[in-house]
């Protein structure tokens, strides 16, 4: 299967047309919202996220995202399965890193793991290896 593709059409919550940002997204992505558009996720922008069906040029506004589901995602480093991923560069998903935070947080601490916990894509249920595909169940913890 390719990035983009829905396992169980059944259980998926699709919401749109969203407009593109104004650089284009390519089917499979992961997406972030920001002021009513979409935006190709990276590792330090912040969900909820979707993810792009199709392939869309800049400044599109027909674009449709899957919200809920199990859709094939591109890995990013290798992650296994059962674990928790978060957006990463280029709309791909990476191994979801804890926050650690000491004994004696901050508010500054506690602004991170907030952060930290936004950026959950969902939880792999396959296991990859960098550039391939595999199967993710979107929502966060």
């Amino acid at each position: 299967m390719a990035a983009g593709d829905v396992v169980r059409e059944q259980d998926a919550v699709y919401e749109g047309p969203f407009t593109d940002s104004g650089s284009g997204v390519t089917k499979g992505q992961v997406v972030y919202f920001n002021s009513g558009n979409i935006c190709t996720a990276t590792a330090s922008t912040d969900g909820p996220y979707a993810v792009t069906l199709e392939t869309y040029s800049a400044s599109a506004t027909d674009c449709r995202v899957l919200l809920e589901g199990t859709v094939y995602l591109t890995a990013s480093g290798s992650i296994t399965k059962g674990t928790r991923v978060s957006a990463a560069a280029a709309g791909k998903v990476a191994v979801y890193a804890k926050e650690v935070v000491t004994s004696s947080p901050t508010q500054a601490d506690v602004e991170n793991v907030q952060d930290k916990i936004l950026r959950v894509v969902g939880r792999a249920l396959d296991t990859a290896t960098d550039g391939n595909t595999l199967r993710v169940k979107l929502g966060g913890f």
